[in-house]
């Protein structure tokens, strides 16, 4: 197979930038794009890419030996089932999935078809979580002691965009809880949080939650979330993790991106790591992490974020919404 032949289902704004992205590999071919309004897709001028209102008319296919599918958190379950059992290899952008059952059972079904399912945890692709990765792995760091992780945005973000769709926990908090899992590989032994709504409980969503997590060997995890900043604020993504081992410490910070303009209204940050646009084409992390799955998938190799990892996270995240919900420390055997 010279190029992997993709369909993305799901045309909102994560979907535009993954046609984006496959138009421009020379080892893919954006054959399809699915989605419930077709105006999206004829306002995007692709050429050659054929429109499915019916996700299951692009899984129906045979020329087509990928899709990635792009639809709403809580919308994942169907198209990644189908896709699975149509013997598609699957790029799910993250959570896998808002249902703990759901989530299992997309895993099982990709297991049971044989298709790889590579699940969309973006950060394992920016240069810098990367590199204490690879701090970690190469010992300089020493034992990890602690670990905190901050992940805030402003209510123009998140909030605005899916207006109690999906939750903060699930759609943001969940990014370090990959992270963590990745740079620790230990079992989680207790976890307490607690959480508030004030500045958007008019979007019935949660502000910030703040949460303790304790891993084997003694590992202390501290978790910061909100997406309701002000408006006004500089940085579309206000993100920083910081790492103390036994033998040295790592931070990151993510707060600015290096570029920033103003004009009369205010001070802007843009984004220059995950999906920057320069010019026509979709740039930084996304683009390494779809080039990434593209050619696992060409070449038969298990992608750097499974299904099994997804599902890891999301386990996590619910032991943190129970905690959330009952105030109470949730312990594990």
């Amino acid at each position: 197979m010279d190029k992997l032949r993709i369909g993305v289902i799901g045309y909102g704004f994560m979907g535009k930038m993954h046609a984006n992205i496959f138009s421009g590999l020379p080892q893919a071919e954006l054959v399809a794009v699915s989605d419930l309004d077709r105006a999206r897709f004829e306002s995007a001028r692709l050429p050659g890419v054929d429109f499915y209102p019916d996700f299951k008319d692009l899984l129906n296919r045979q020329d087509i030996d990928a899709v990635s599918i792009c639809v709403s958190d809580k919308n994942h379950f169907e198209p990644a089932m189908l896709a699975a059992r149509a013997g598609k290899t699957i790029f799910l952008e993250k959570p896998i999935a808002l249902d703990l059952g759901e989530g299992r059972q997309i895993v099982q079904a990709a297991r049971q078809a044989g298709v790889t399912l590579m699940i969309g945890f973006l950060l394992r692709f920016d240069p810098r979580y990367a590199g204490v990765k690879d701090l970690l792995d190469q010992g300089q760091l020493g034992e990890p002691v602690y670990i905190h992780a901050r992940r805030n945005s402003p209510k123009s973000e998140g909030p605005a965009r899916y207006r109690g769709s999906t939750p903060l926990l699930f759609h943001v908090t969940i990014h370090d809880l990959d992270l963590i899992f990745w740079y620790l590989n230990k079992k989680v032994k207790s976890v307490y949080a607690q959480s508030n709504s004030k500045a958007l409980k008019a979007y019935n969503m949660e502000d910030s939650l703040f949460a303790v997590l304790r891993f084997e060997d003694d590992i202390l995890v501290n978790l910061e979330s909100t997406w309701a900043l002000p408006e006004g604020n500089a940085s579309h993504l206000d993100a920083y993790m910081e790492i103390l081992g036994t033998q040295g410490m790592a931070k990151v910070d993510c707060g600015y991106s290096g570029l920033w303009y103003s004009n009369s209204a205010a001070t802007l940050f843009p984004d220059t790591m995950h999906w920057p646009q320069i010019g026509d084409r979709v740039s930084g992390d996304l683009k390494e992490e779809l080039t990434h799955f593209v050619n696992c998938a060409l070449e038969g190799r298990a992608p750097l974020v499974t299904g099994e990892d997804g599902l890891r996270s999301l386990e996590l995240a619910w032991a943190i919404q129970k905690s959330m919900d009952t105030g109470e420390v949730i312990k594990f055997n």
